[in-house]
């Protein structure tokens, strides 16, 4: 799939924006002012920071509607609503 389909503003209440952009190679995380290196592993699945699992959730026509995070937080899974 195309970078750009990833690319865009997510937030979570308690954890703020999550903004994915691409350079055109690469999809790069950050929240605020802290960037998450990300890993492609598998389909829709990326490891960021070396040790938080990042999942795009898909819709049925196929757009991200949010981003899953898990070991982000003690709770498990934080998800980041697209906007």
């Amino acid at each position: 799939m195309p970078l750009e389909r990833y690319v865009g503003s997510y937030v979570n209440e308690d954890w703020g924006t999550l903004e994915i952009s691409s350079d055109g190679e690469e999809l790069h995380a950050r929240i605020g002012d802290l960037p998450l290196p990300l890993v492609w592993v598998g389909a829709d699945s990326l490891i960021a920071d070396e040790d938080h699992e990042v999942k795009f959730v898909i819709d049925a026509s196929g757009r991200v509607t949010s981003i899953s995070v898990s070991a982000l937080a003690a709770e498990g899974v934080v998800r980041f609503i697209r906007q």
